[in-house]
């Protein structure tokens, strides 16, 4: 997204902070307005420069040049012949080194993190999506929502802020305990549960309690979200999102409650994408007798849309 100040405008004015930026030079970045003023940028590179502190500064001079903004610290990532390595973080402001980095999404306020990381903690291409869970639940009612994959819980905090009762699902102790924070920035702590656990094998055991009548109709999720991976591999398991994620979709249908009713499902499979993925989400739709939408990828993103819901008609 080159700049644009009515986009900015529209941006703060939904509560969000962060964005996709296009410097002049072309190269993408992530770009996070923190609290307090100053910007946050997360490069990527296909290839490490040999003077990494030095390109960052550029960076954020090239970024003022174009958006008007200051910066106080440059992170980013690199690929490399064994898959991407971070870049350590450059505090052009040092009083940031140390201190706690928050933006903000539809209002949620996101602890961000950037020295050693592959992301800051924030998939902004959701960012629609998310909007669209805000009109569902102010639509349909408080439910409880099932994240899986669920990262840093930015979905999870949303719904919560709503109301609803959240679990997030991850492999990761770390990001669960990330997400624990971001809870605790937006006093959202109570109505958020989190399990370190294979996604796929916890939605499986959820659907045969729910058919073995443990699981009451008010404790069935109303809200859930199926961010997967491509592959992932953790505590022996391997996920591969073409061979996997139908049986995910079918599960999710099978425990999603009659109230409510969504499910977001998102792929990152560009050749599937490309290829069957709508059909693939029309058959589930058939299959459970469901509405489906397609998602909506953020404007500032230069991809098409990479999800879909699914929708009970209420």
């Amino acid at each position: 997204m080159k700049a644009d100040a009515l986009f900015l405008q529209r941006l703060r004015g939904e509560g969000t902070t962060c964005f996709r930026a296009v410097s002049s030079s072309g190269v993408w970045g992530d770009a996070y307005q923190l609290e307090g003023g100053s910007w946050a940028l997360f490069l990527g590179f296909d290839e490490a420069s040999r003077d990494w502190p030095a390109l960052a500064r550029r960076k954020a001079e090239d970024f003022k040049k174009t958006w008007g903004e200051t910066v106080g610290v440059v992170s980013g990532a690199v690929k490399t012949p064994k898959g991407s390595e971070s870049l350590p973080a450059v505090f052009i402001d040092e009083a940031l080194r140390g201190a706690s980095l928050v933006t903000r999404e539809w209002g949620s306020r996101l602890e961000l993190r950037m020295d050693g990381v592959l992301n800051p903690g924030v998939f902004m291409d959701q960012r629609v999506n998310r909007g669209r869970l805000l009109q569902l639940i102010e639509k349909r009612g408080t439910a409880p929502l099932l994240n899986l994959f669920s990262y840093t819980g930015a979905f999870s905090v949303l719904a919560a802020r709503k109301g609803c009762p959240t679990t997030s699902v991850d492999c990761s102790k770390a990001y669960l305990t990330w997400e624990g924070q971001n809870h605790e920035l937006n006093n959202t702590a109570s109505l958020s549960k989190r399990l370190k656990a294979d996604a796929t094998d916890y939605l499986r055991r959820q659907v045969a309690k729910a058919h073995r009548g443990e699981t009451s109709e008010e404790q069935r999720p109303g809200f859930i979200i199926v961010d997967a991976p491509t592959f992932s591999r953790a505590d022996g398991k391997v996920f591969r999102v073409r061979e996997d994620l139908a049986g995910m979709v079918r599960d999710a249908v099978a425990l999603l409650s009659t109230s409510a009713g969504a499910i977001l499902i998102s792929c990152n499979d560009m050749g599937w994408l490309r290829e069957d993925f709508e059909n693939d989400v029309a058959s589930w739709a058939g299959e459970a007798d469901l509405q489906w939408e397609k998602g909506a990828t953020a404007e500032d993103f230069d991809y098409e849309t990479k999800s879909a819901w699914l929708l009970r008609n209420l």
